[in-house]
């Protein structure tokens, strides 16, 4: 039997960032995934918060160079055609307690971001071994982790003993479900993030209807698209090849939109189409087929540590992409666990006592953008509301400052959750109605409770749940 310090499942962003720092440290590190490198995901819009991250691993410089796309401005788009604008400048009121000082984030194509890691891990010495998939852990008879079954390209069955399991395997994390630590996407929150995504990949688009009237419009700006039961957005990944990720992120129920339908590729085409202006910037468009979905987004963990293992990034927590937190998660958490791990190492102790230093952090660094993202939701209920918010942010540039230094993480997300209050105020003071919102809108989720004291856990699937056939 092979023998290793610690086993780092997954070799994506976190797993490869994990295995850089416990590497560093001294440990006897082995990788693994399933998949072959380079390999294509999701997510392209990064934070200026993964800034130091990148630094401490060695990898900035390259990051800094194209074809990665520095970012530094964000616009929001209401279906009306209303547009807010903002740009980064740390000189302004939202930036002065700025938990970092960096001036930019990325557009990145994942294909080739996340090979930037991988390549590091192996350059500090990291064992790698691809196309290797993790069948289960193995367990002693007190239910401790004391190693991995893996299966090689070849399909012969091995295992390496370990004294640390690191999961890093995202969504589907193995660890999660040998250990059932996940509940039922409908028991988590009323199934809030019963949510699908798909992203694709456009080329010639229209750039008039995002740019005009804005002399200061920046070709690398994010636009975020609010819409009834959907928000899409629109990432500039390549400049000088004018390629540019559109996407949505849609509830579930709206699955019976692609009844019809002759393909799925059309299908979301039309759906993009329904935003009014997204519709005129796709109109002559090319649509690759290179096309990427994810269904049934949103889990936590009710465990991320234990006895020999802990999850790290998407392996513990995701929620609904609204503030594109999930690569500044991974990396974040990535820290964490190779602390706690080499901390572990030095004490000689891997047990759960130990290991829960890991947990307690992890929660409370998601404990405010995971109640900014859950505001955020709101938004995407009411085509009316979104209209009467985002003509507000065109006309207060304080406001639409403050929510592109939330987004881009310079300022507390606790900001955006005020003027979350303060807009629905005026809005029904204006207005004279509420915006409708799904009755899980309404839940408290400190006391997961609704306002009329009723317990919000889900006894059953929820009406419309289910994905559209090929999505999940």
């Amino acid at each position: 039997m092979e023998s290793r310090d610690i086993v780092v499942l997954g070799a994506g962003i976190s797993g490869s960032s994990t295995a850089i720092r416990l590497q560093e440290a001294g440990l006897n590190v082995l990788l693994v995934d399933q998949a072959d490198f380079p390999r294509d995901t999701a997510g392209e819009g990064i934070s200026p918060a993964i800034t130091p991250f990148l630094a401490e691993l060695g990898i900035l410089d390259t990051i800094n160079q194209p074809p990665f796309v520095k970012k530094r401005s964000f616009q929001f788009v209401s279906p009306s055609g209303d547009k807010g604008y903002t740009a980064v400048d740390l000189s302004k009121p939202p930036y002065k307690d700025g938990v970092h000082s960096y001036p930019w984030g990325f557009n990145v194509q994942r294909y080739y971001f996340d090979m930037v890691f991988l390549d590091r891990a192996k350059a500090v010495g990291a064992e790698v071994r691809l196309k290797t998939r993790a069948r289960n852990l193995v367990l002693d008879s007190e239910g401790v982790v004391t190693g991995v079954a893996l299966v090689a390209p070849d399909g012969h069955d091995y295992e390496v003993k370990s004294r640390l399991v690191i999961d890093c395997t995202g969504r589907q994390s193995m660890v999660a479900r040998q250990l059932a630590l996940r509940a039922p996407l409908e028991h988590v929150f009323e199934g809030q993030w019963a949510n699908f995504a798909v992203r694709c990949h456009f080329r010639n688009v229209n750039m008039q209807p995002l740019m005009a009237d804005n002399p200061r419009y920046d070709p690398a700006t994010v636009n975020i698209f609010p819409s009834n039961d959907c928000w899409l957005w629109f990432i500039p990944i390549n400049l000088e090849q004018g390629l540019i990720s559109i996407g949505f992120v849609a509830r579930s129920r709206v699955s019976n939109f692609f009844e019809g339908m002759p393909n799925k590729k059309e299908g979301y085409r039309e759906l993009f189409a329904r935003h009014q202006v997204v519709r005129k910037v796709i109109e002559k468009a090319e649509l690759d087929d290179n096309i990427v979905s994810t269904g049934r987004l949103g889990h936590m963990n009710s465990r991320m540590a234990g006895d020999g293992f802990l999850c790290v990034g998407d392996a513990a927590f995701f929620a609904d992409p609204a503030w594109g937190t999930g690569v500044t998660i991974c990396l974040a958490s990535s820290k964490m666990a190779a602390e706690t791990a080499v901390e572990a190492a030095r004490q000689e102790d891997f047990s759960n006592g130990l290991l829960q230093q890991y947990e307690r952090r992890y929660r409370e660094m998601i404990r405010c953008p995971f109640n900014s993202i859950r505001a955020y939701n709101y938004y995407y209920n009411d085509t009316e509301y979104i209209n009467f918010i985002t003509r507000r942010l065109a006309k207060n540039q304080n406001d639409m400052d403050m929510l592109g230094a939330v987004l881009f993480d310079y300022a507390s997300h606790e900001e955006f959750q005020s003027w979350t209050f303060r807009e629905f105020k005026a809005y029904v003071a204006e207005t004279g109605r509420m915006p409708a919102m799904e009755r899980v809108s309404q839940l408290d989720f400190d006391t997961g409770r609704f306002p009329d004291g009723e317990v919000g856990v889900a006894s059953g699937r929820r009406e419309g749940s289910e994905l559209p056939a090929g999505v999940a």
